[in-house]
């Protein structure tokens, strides 16, 4: 018998335990379930923009209260004395017009705050005030021209033909001085039935020219006018910085207006209405033709802003 063992008699060798613990893990135990993370609320809006400037405009539409006439006096002439005799009796004619029409003048002292437009203090009449302007004189000269004919007799000798007995046609110029008084005259009417009155007769008369009549409204209510105007300008920028902001933020956010800038608006200029000038109806009305019709449009006073807006959380 050999000493050596047989070959197949060898029992096999003994593999390490953790070479089957690589290919079959032992069973790991279950994990407990874990609770639900907490519902938060939703978070604050956050306003990317801290600020953000719009502009806006605004626009309303009074009826005229007043009317403001502006006319004029004026004489013109050879005779200077007899031109300021005309000037007077027109003047005399028109201011007696206007004064029947007026309260009687209230003394203003200086420094004092007087409102005569409105409210009416005098209903009953239809002049509100009025006033002169300056007493303009002045003269110059004209050359006028002249042409006078002559027949050269015998003997005589034309420039134009040395025939007997020919015609000679001949312009002489000659200066002459022309004298001029004039005065304006503005007036303010609040009852328009009798302005259209007022109107028809004097632009009938002799030496009367009518420069323009405007409409309006009268102070106070033009600062009324002013303030609500401005104000609904502002309301039009503030809701456009909403509709700017409105894709950035996640609510609507408090606004507050820290700049506001005129953005136009010249309330004198838009409210004041001027027809057109009456000169060419004088001296072309019929006696018989009826008053001038006055339906002045509504005065429309736009304004517009433009305002500087902080974002407020």
């Amino acid at each position: 018998m050999s000493a050596y063992p047989h070959p197949q008699a060898t029992s096999p060798p003994t593999m390490p335990s953790f070479y089957y613990g690589a290919f079959h893990p032992s069973p790991q135990p279950a994990r407990e379930p874990q609770p639900a993370p907490p519902v938060l609320p939703p978070p604050k809006p956050q306003y990317p923009p801290t600020e953000v400037n719009t502009s806006g405009k605004y626009s309303e539409k009074r009826t005229p209260e007043l009317a403001d006439v502006s006319l004029r006096i004026k004489v013109e002439g050879y005779d200077k004395a007899a031109v300021l005799r005309e000037f007077k009796v027109s003047a005399n004619e028109v201011v007696g017009a206007v004064v029947s029409l007026a309260p009687p003048k209230v003394a203003v002292t200086a420094g004092s705050l007087v409102d005569s437009e409105w409210p009416i203090k005098n209903p009953d009449k239809a002049i509100v005030r009025w006033s002169t302007g300056q007493l303009s004189s002045r003269s110059w000269e004209e050359i006028q021209s002249s042409e006078t004919t002559t027949t050269t007799s015998q003997g005589g000798f034309s420039i134009i033909s040395t025939q007997v007995g020919t015609s000679v046609e001949k312009t002489e110029y000659t200066k002459i001085r022309k004298y001029s008084t004039s005065q304006t005259l503005s007036i303010t009417f609040h009852d328009f039935d009798a302005l259209e009155v007022f109107v028809t007769r004097v632009t009938a008369q002799k030496n009367v020219e009518f420069d323009s009549i405007g409409w309006r409204i009268s102070d106070a209510k033009r600062k009324d006018l002013e303030a609500s105007v401005i104000a609904g300008a502002v309301l039009d920028a503030r809701a456009l910085a909403h509709k700017l902001l409105a894709p950035l933020v996640d609510a609507p956010p408090r606004l507050k207006a820290v700049e506001i800038n005129n953005g136009g608006g010249d309330s004198r200029r838009i409210a004041y209405m001027s027809s057109a000038p009456a000169r060419d109806y004088n001296n072309s009305r019929d006696e018989d033709e009826p008053k001038i019709n006055f339906e002045p449009e509504p005065i429309a006073h736009e304004h517009s802003v433009n305002v500087k807006w902080v974002v407020v959380e």
